[in-house]
């Protein structure tokens, strides 16, 4: 059993999310707590959360502090930032320190739980939403050799690595439904990605898509 610590001053979704854990057979929701100050209240250091949500946003001030604190106190404890919005300080910020999933609030159960089960198979996420977010932040600071290696760049900078996934499967002719089993999501997961990918390169459907990356096998394969 995965068991789930809570921390959002937003009681609504306290409850929703709790239930949401608790419905599943393999999650269990341990901590609930509407301020950061009262996690550490109830905080057990030798019963530890396997995984740690907590929203980004104080009722004040970020708790991005908070963060830096709890991945010295939870070494193994994965941790999960769940928010309305992220503003791009914030968000480099959040990365450095550590987190291993930003998810923007979008009140999907599927997705919540889809980003949770990644967490437990190792992997991390970002919302796809943030993408351009993180583009910028970085873009600056990179110099590419010849114009060919930036075109390049500029389509795989586009994608995360889930949504990289999808079009992987997307080019060998999968099925949404043989995609979803593939990367362990819903297939609402997969049009959702899809969707995404659709939006960043312009496009209307998969013809448009794999036309659009032709000559970029590197990212196809």
């Amino acid at each position: 059993m995965v068991e789930i610590a809570i921390i959002d001053n937003n009681s609504k979704l306290l409850n929703r999310a709790k239930k949401w854990i608790n419905d599943q057979a393999d999650l269990s929701c341990v901590i609930l707590e509407s301020r950061i100050g009262r996690f550490f209240e109830s905080l057990d250091l030798s019963h530890p959360p396997d995984i740690l949500i907590m929203d980004l946003y104080s009722k004040r001030s970020t708790n991005l502090d908070h963060i830096k604190k709890l991945k010295i106190l939870l070494p193994g404890t994965k941790f999960m930032l769940y928010a309305e919005q992220i503003e791009e300080e914030h968000l480099f910020k959040a990365l450095k320190s550590g987190v291993n999933a930003i998810k923007l609030k979008c009140g999907e159960m599927q997705a919540f739980l889809d980003t949770v089960h990644m967490l437990i198979r190792g992997e991390d996420y970002i919302d796809p939403s943030l993408s351009k977010n993180i583009i910028n932040l970085f873009r600056q600071e990179v110099t590419y050799e010849n114009p060919a290696e930036a075109h390049l760049s500029q389509f795989v900078g586009l994608l995360n690595n889930r949504e990289l996934q999808v079009v992987k499967g997307l080019s060998k002719g999968k099925q949404y439904k043989e995609i979803a089993t593939d990367l362990y999501i819903s297939i609402n997961t997969v049009r959702h990605y899809i969707k995404s990918i659709y939006k960043k390169f312009d496009v209307n459907n998969k013809v448009q898509l794999m036309k659009k990356l032709q000559g970029l096998p590197n990212l196809v394969h």
